[in-house]
C-alpha cells in the first residue's frame, strides 16, 4: 500500500505530507528539540522551498542546522546529533566506545553487483580523474558507521574539481533509511548539497565496477576526529558521551520517507511545484 501511494502520489497528498511534516516540526519546537525540528523542516525546503506555514517555524532555528543555507567546510563529517548533558561516569564508561567508534569512521567500503562499468580515483573531490554509469546493488561499510545495503543508479564523469553526474542512491543501514538523488555538473565543492548531507567530500579513494565492483575510502578528516578524541575534542559532534540521537517518531520517520521519495522522482516533485505554482498564483 505504502510503495503504490509513493509511486502515484498527488500534488494534494505530497502538500498534505508537507503540512504534516511542518506541523510534527512546531512540535518539536515547542520541546526544544531543534535538531528534530529542523531535519523535518529541511526535508519540507528541499520539495518546497517556499511552503508558507514553514518559513516561521526555520526562522526559529539555528543557522548552523540548516546546512543549505549556512554550508560548512567539513560538510556531511558533521554528524547531525544534539549535545547531551550526560554524567561524568556516564562519560568515562562511553570513552572507550567513542573510541573505537571513531576509529570504524576512518575507512568505508563495498562490494557491488549490476549492470554498470566505470572507474574513478579521488584524492579529495578537488582532484578526481574518472567516470561510471550504470545499476548496481552494494552491500558494506559506508560512511558515517552504515553498515547495510544500497541500490545505485550513476552516470557521470569527472577530472580535477569538474563534474557531471546523475546520481540516484537509496538503501537501508545501521544509518537508517536513505533517499539521495543529484543532478549537477559544474565545479565539486565542499558546500555543495551532496557533500554537506551525504558523500565526504575530503574522502580519498577509488572505485570500479564491470558487471561486479568495489569502493573504498580513507577519511581524512576522521583521522583527526580520532586523535582529537583522545583528548576529549569531538569536533564531528559524534560522540556518544557528548551528543544523543534524533528522537523522531515513526511518524516523523515515515514523513520524512515520503519527502524523500517525492525529492527523488522528478515526475512527483515536478507535478507538485506546478500545482503549488499554479494554487499561488491564482490567491
Amino acid at each position: 500500500m505504502g510503495c503504490a501511494e509513493t509511486i502515484h502520489m498527488r500534488p494534494q497528498r505530497v502538500a498534505e505530507i508537507l503540512e504534516q511534516s511542518t506541523t510534527s516540526a512546531q512540535a518539536h519546537l515547542q520541546e526544544s528539540q531543534d535538531f528534530e525540528a529542523a531535519q523535518l523542516l529541511m526535508a519540507v525546503e528541499q520539495v518546497d522551498p517556499e511552503f508558507a506555514t514553514a518559513q516561521p517555524l526555520r526562522a526559529r532555528l539555528p543557522e548552523d542546522l540548516l546546512r543549505r543555507e549556512h554550508p560548512t567546510a567539513l560538510g556531511s563529517n558533521v554528524a547531525f546529533r544534539p549535545p547531551a548533558d550526560r554524567s561524568i561516569p556516564t562519560r568515562i564508561l562511553l570513552y572507550f566506545p567513542d573510541r573505537i567508534l571513531d576509529l570504524l569512521d576512518v575507512v568505508s567500503f563495498d562490494m557491488s553487483s549490476g549492470l554498470g562499468a566505470g572507474a574513478e580515483v579521488h584524492l579529495t573531490r578537488a582532484m578526481q580523474l574518472g567516470g561510471q554509469g550504470g545499476f548496481s546493488f552494494a552491500l558494506g561499510w559506508f560512511d558515517h558507521r552504515a553498515l547495510g545495503g544500497r541500490q545505485q543508479v550513476l552516470t557521470g564523469a569527472a577530472i580535477g574539481p569538474y563534474a557531471t553526474r546523475y546520481l540516484v542512491i537509496g538503501g537501508g543501514s545501521t544509518a537508517g533509511l536513505q533517499l539521495v538523488a543529484d543532478q549537477s555538473t559544474g565545479i565539486d565543492t565542499p558546500y555543495l548539497p551532496l557533500y554537506q548531507e551525504f558523500r565526504d567530500y575530503w574522502e580519498v579513494g577509488a572505485s570500479a565496477i564491470l558487471f561486479y565492483g568495489a569502493a573504498a575510502d580513507v577519511h581524512p578528516v576522521e583521522i583527526v576526529d580520532f586523535l582529537a578524541g583522545f583528548v576529549l575534542l569531538d569536533f564531528l559532534r559524534d560522540d556518544f558521551a557528548t551528543t544523543r540521537g534524533l528522537r523522531l517518531s515513526g511518524t516523523d520517520k515515515e514523513l520524512l520517507k515520503r519527502l524523500h521519495d517525492v525529492e527523488g522522482s522528478p515526475e512527483m516533485l515536478g507535478a507538485y511545484r506546478a500545482w503549488s505554482k499554479s494554487n499561488r498564483e491564482a490567491e
